[in-house]
């Protein structure tokens, strides 16, 4: 896809939505590509603790999990997220290389409402979150 021809904030209908990005590694992160061709709010934390804090004071449209790069267990992360009244309810989209049949199966059982695996494309990375969330694109 060419990114110059993209015109994301006119394309999509997903803008004002804040995102709560969960990522330990400070030097790489899918922020700038939900900002841009999402049109997103995106707030970052750089620790499960962290992110658990923001969670439940923001109270995020949703939350993207990088469990590719998160020091602590993102299934554990996970599962303090679901297990918090306040953050329950939060939908959650896991960033994963995770690409073994078993561990999707397990996913989809913990209720994660999508995956998104790497590498990702960053100029559709928006909008394959936004199919898994529910949210209009059009």
């Amino acid at each position: 896809m060419d990114i110059g021809s993209f015109n994301s904030v006119a394309a999509l209908n997903m803008a004002n939505k804040r995102i709560l990005l969960i990522n330990d590694e400070q030097g790489y992160s899918a922020k700038p590509y939900l900002e841009t061709f999402g049109g997103w709010d995106v707030m970052t934390a750089h620790s499960g603790q962290e992110g658990m804090g923001t969670a439940q004071t923001e109270k995020p449209d949703a939350i993207v999990l990088d469990v590719r790069n998160l020091k602590t267990d993102g299934v554990g992360m996970f599962h303090q997220l679901q297990a918090h009244p306040t953050t329950q309810p939060i939908p959650i989209v896991l960033l994963t290389t995770a690409l073994h049949d078993q561990v999707r199966a397990q996913f989809a059982q913990l209720g994660v409402r999508g995956l998104t695996y790497t590498p990702y494309e960053p100029a559709t990375l928006a909008t394959d979150m936004a199919e898994s969330l529910g949210w209009s694109a059009c």
